[in-house]
Order: C-alpha cells, then sequence, then structure tokens
C-alpha cells in the first residue's frame, strides 16, 4: 500500500508584514528549485512542480534504514512545493500491507524535512531578501490506505481525537465514503478503506494553515526570536494542546464529523438506497406492462433504451468523479 506524509510548513519573517515582489519572487524561486527536480506531469499521481533528487531519497532510504526499516528508493516519491511563506513536503513510501511502523516512519521525516527547508528554501531567501527567514512552523498529515485494523478497532479509536467524515463519490451507484480523521500532537493521521479524493487533501491543508500553522505565528508574534533558525525552530515549532482543540473543533465543523452530521447522512444513505430500489422496481413493472400490451419486440427496444441510458450515466459519473480527483 501506499502511505502518503504531507508537511505543510508556514515561514516566519523578522518582518511578517513582508510582501515580496514579483522581481524578488523570481529571484529566491530561481535559486530554490534549482536544488529540485522539474515534474512536467502534473497529474492525479503527482500534485506538486517539482520532485526531490536522488541524492535527498538515498538520505532519506539510508535514515530509514539506521532504524531498521528496509525501504529502497524505488519505493519512495517525494514532491516539493514553495511559494512566498509556504512550503508543502510531500512524501508518498510503498510499504506492505501489514505495515505497523508507522511511528518510525514519521520521526524520520521528522528528522529529514528541516534540513531541506533551511538548507534549500530558507539560505536562499537570505541570500536576497532583506527580511529574513528565521524560523517556520509545521504539522505533519499521514493518509493511510486500506488500513482495516485501524479503522475498525474500538480502542485505536480512543488514543487521541478520532472522529469519521463521510465524503460523497460521483461514481454509479456508490452514495459516499466514510474516512477516519485522528488528530494528536505529532501528526493528522486519515485512515481510509476507499478512494479519497484531493479536495479532502487540500482541505486538510488548508485547515492546517488556518487553523494550527498560522494561530500558533500570531500567538507568537510578541515572542523574542534569535538569530540561529535552528534554535528558534526548536524553541517555538511545537503545537499545544488549547491549539489542538481548536484545530479538532474547526475540522469537525468544516468536514462534517459531528454526530448530528453523520446521522443526517445515515438517514440520506437510506433514503438514497430506497429511491434507487424503488426505481428498478418502476422499471420491471413498466417493462411488464410493454410487454402485456405490445409484446416481446417492444420489450427488448425498451430494455436497450433502458441498458444505453445506463451506460452513458455511468461513463459521466465517472468522467466528473476524474474531473474532481485531478
Amino acid at each position: 500500500m501506499k502511505v502518503e506524509v504531507y508537511v505543510p510548513v508556514l515561514i516566519k519573517f523578522s518582518d511578517d508584514r513582508v510582501v515580496f515582489s514579483d522581481n524578488v519572487i523570481n529571484q529566491i524561486n530561481s535559486l530554490v528549485f534549482e536544488n529540485f527536480k522539474k515534474n512536467n506531469e502534473l497529474s492525479l499521481k503527482y500534485h506538486f512542480e517539482y520532485f526531490l533528487k536522488d541524492e535527498m531519497i538515498n538520505e532519506l532510504v539510508d535514515n530509514f534504514k539506521n532504524e531498521g526499516l528496509n525501504i529502497s528508493p524505488a519505493d519512495i516519491l517525494g514532491e516539493f512545493y514553495y511559494y512566498h511563506h509556504r512550503i508543502i513536503i510531500k512524501i508518498r513510501i510503498e510499504v506492505p500491507e501489514n505495515f505497523d511502523k508507522l511511528r518510525i516512519i514519521r520521526s524520520v521525516i521528522n528528522d529529514f524535512y528541516p534540513k531541506l527547508i533551511i538548507d534549500y528554501v530558507f539560505d536562499n531567501i537570505n541570500k536576497i531578501s532583506e527580511v529574513k527567514a528565521i524560523s517556520f512552523y509545521s504539522y505533519m498529515m499521514v493518509f493511510i490506505p486500506n488500513n482495516k485494523y485501524q479503522l475498525k478497532n474500538y480502542t485505536d479509536k480512543l488514543g487521541s481525537v478520532t472522529f469519521s467524515i463521510i465524503e460523497s463519490t460521483n461514481k454509479f451507484l456508490a452514495y459516499s465514503n466514510t474516512h477516519y480523521i485522528r488528530i494528536s500532537i505529532p501528526s493528522l493521521i486519515v485512515y481510509h478503506d476507499k478512494e479519497i479524493s484531493n479536495d479532502i487533501k487540500v482541505d486538510l491543508i488548508n485547515l492546517i494553515y488556518q487553523n494550527l500553522l498560522y494561530e500558533k505565528k500570531l500567538s507568537d508574534k510578541d515572542l523574542p526570536f534569535s538569530s540561529d533558525i535552528n534554535e528558534n525552530v526548536k524553541n517555538y515549532n511545537y503545537i499545544d494542546e488549547s491549539k489542538l482543540t481548536l484545530f479538532w473543533n474547526n475540522t469537525m465543523e468544516m468536514l462534517g464529523g459531528k454526530i448530528s452530521e453523520r446521522q443526517s447522512h445515515n438517514i440520506a444513505r437510506q433514503n438514497f438506497y430506497i429511491t434507487i430500489i424503488g426505481l428498478f422496481i418502476s422499471i420491471i413493472v413498466l417493462g411488464q406492462t410493454i410487454y402485456d400490451y405490445f409484446g416481446l419486440r417492444f420489450l427488448q427496444i425498451y430494455s436497450l433504451s433502458i441498458f444505453i441510458l445506463l451506460v452513458i450515466y455511468s461513463i459521466v459519473r465517472f468522467g466528473k468523479s476524474r474531473v474532481v480527483d485531478k
């Protein structure tokens, strides 16, 4: 299975009112992006414009090996996004279906990505800009597919804040998919045993920025920051329980994790399937009526027409779902 790890990062500047001109942005971008591989295929598979270079992936592989995980470079894909004050690092890792070493993956990546940010982004910003990048705030988000144990086990939902969200789908005869979100101080984890859309990922990333990272930067605005970036990150890049509670409340509010909303979805789903059953009964009754009054030939024409309409409807629904996911 493929585990996806996202690290949204918010840069702290010496003056947070800074807005770079187009010229400064272009200069910074040219220095930053020369350290990464250009991605010319933005798609469902690849989201961001740049990849981590092979030497970065090899360093990550070595770090995993030091922790007892044998993951090959071919099983890792790293993507990189940067604009002005935001950085997003995405790392996708192919692991066995029964994989249970998420804590190690989270720990290794947590130690790995600050070097990327400081060496390849901060150093280049500070070469160009008079307003310096002095620290950053970050929070990890992990997507785990097909993990039945974590989805179904009762006690695994009690170790930290866990709730379910229901995502509508455009697929034929499918009403919705249920995903489980687990929020803790180290990370947010999404367990999904069905397809999850990019819309959910984008919503979660924006919620992390709005309700965690910007909130933390705002609460730290009057605190003293030194000229040592690593010291600032160590002192200030953490999420306390008050921020986590705010994030939990807003995530449930935005994504529909409340009990009343889940119950409404369940009622709507039951109504959806009752409607489908009623539709099929109506089709059968109408077919019987056509056969009784007009004979077999007209029944065959009717059946073929229904089949063609269902095929067209399925194709349109599938096409819409692919467009939404891209």
